[in-house]
């Protein structure tokens, strides 16, 4: 047997209500925002981060993601404490960001140049050693010692894309 109604009906709840914090775990890349709210409360809440180097929160509890990393932003209203944990990831990079280096990089380094490739719809950047491998037996040994040092440097900037 199946009872339909079209009367309306209404439940009633008693008891305390707990607030709640509107996000338990955000993931932010450096420097974006999220705005965290406290539902259930009518007390003011202040809000609090644990690493101002990787996240920070201001008094309306909008979170702004700082350096790659994680942190723990705590609201506290009356007798609650509530978490939301924060992980800040690395922005990726963008081309404009990666030419932007190696251009510096090639500029103060006489052995290196700058090139782009436009191939396949895809844009490409190196640097380019204008002397080929082979370069060491031609330099001084003070020349050598800064040489590998330029190799290093190139490769740490390569590693970091």
């Amino acid at each position: 047997m199946i009872f339909t109604s079209d009367v309306p009906y209404y439940v009633s709840l008693s008891g305390a209500y707990y607030p709640e914090l509107s996000e338990d775990d955000i993931t932010l890349e450096e420097g974006e925002s999220k705005k965290l709210k406290v539902n259930g409360t009518r007390s003011g809440v202040r809000w609090s981060g644990s690493k101002k180097s990787v996240a920070t929160v201001n008094s309306q509890g909008v979170v702004k993601a700082k350096k790659p990393g994680e942190a723990v932003i705590t609201a506290k209203c009356g007798e609650y404490t509530l978490e939301c944990y924060v992980t800040v990831e690395k922005k990726p990079a963008t081309y404009k960001a990666i030419a932007k280096k190696m251009k510096a990089f090639a500029r103060k380094n006489k052995y290196f140049e700058f090139k782009t490739m436009l191939e396949q719809n895809s844009l490409y950047v190196w640097l380019n050693s204008t002397y080929g491998t082979g370069i060491e037996s031609l330099l001084s040994a003070a020349e050598r010692k800064n040489w590998s040092k330029l190799l290093k440097e190139y490769q740490a900037l390569l590693k970091e894309y």
